[in-house]
């Protein structure tokens, strides 16, 4: 697969496996729109990015709402004409007994892990589906297959996210949009 030209949104991109791809996408080509809460981060990220793409662009925003991630969509292709490749790598975890986890923790944290991939993926799937082409990736976990103390929640997070993907994949069958999962752990 050729990057050259292409646009990829990556969310969680202001460290870690989501700084990694955006700037291994931009050596690549892509014109990559780095998505994260850390400004001051993701903008050491995109100035990186630019060395190689200099289209590429920093969108700081919390991806928890579905109007902050249909909003990321529709900028990314007002600006671009489309989104190729969607990364969804933002992730956050609590890392504490569930006993002692709240309610709306656990919302929040699905909100990120879960529902995040799901507004941004549902935004960009029509332009996608239109064109017949795209990619979908989404970063789960290890903890989504195999339970790790402290992570009831998180892990239940990345077992939706994994099973939703994989749905997704087989509902796409055919279409020219390719759906997958990156588990590290």
């Amino acid at each position: 697969m050729t990057f050259t030209g292409r646009v990829a949104v990556v969310t969680g991109a202001s460290s870690g496996i989501g700084a990694a791809v955006a700037t291994d996408l931009a050596r690549r080509g892509a014109r990559v729109v780095a998505v994260a809460r850390r400004a001051d981060r993701l903008a050491e990220v995109v100035e990186t990015c630019r060395t190689s793409s200099p289209e590429s662009i920093s969108h700081p925003a919390d991806v928890s709402s579905r109007a902050t991630c249909d909003e990321i969509v529709a900028t990314t292709e007002a600006r671009f004409g489309r989104v190729d490749i969607l990364v969804n790598n933002a992730g956050m975890s609590i890392h504490k007994h569930a006993a002692r986890t709240s309610v709306e923790e656990i919302e929040r944290l699905m909100a990120v892990n879960f529902f995040a991939p799901v507004y941004l993926s549902m935004a960009a799937l029509p332009g996608m589906l239109e064109r017949r082409d795209g990619s979908i990736v989404n970063v789960t976990s290890v903890a989504g297959y195999v339970p790790n103390p402290g992570e009831a929640a998180y892990g239940a997070s990345k077992a939706a996210l994994s099973r939703w993907s994989h749905g997704l994949g087989v509902d796409l069958d055919g279409t020219g949009v390719h759906v997958g999962v990156l588990s590290p752990g």
